[in-house]
């Protein structure tokens, strides 16, 4: 049980990054199954990082914010996976 709950942990962590690098790339220049994955990754992440965004601050960086929910969340969900 706990090497399943592990394992979709990991998966989630690899949505987490794959929905990082499309946050990247302008949405008009996706198309067809990467478009897909694109909102498939949005649609599993947004409910957690939304909050997420909202509580934390968003440091500036050469006048361009930052968004750390990703990597904090990432982190957690490292340190959940690893105390099981």
């Amino acid at each position: 049980m706990i090497a399943v709950l592990q394992a979709l942990i990991w998966i989630y962590i690899a949505v987490l990054f794959a929905h990082s690098v499309f946050s990247w790339i302008p949405s008009w220049k996706l198309k067809g199954p990467a478009r897909t994955v694109q909102h498939i990754c949005a649609a599993l992440t947004e409910p957690v990082l939304a909050p997420m965004r909202r509580a934390l601050p968003q440091p500036k960086v050469s006048g361009a914010n930052i968004d750390i929910s990703p990597t904090l969340l990432m982190v957690v969900l490292v340190a959940i996976s690893s105390v099981l």
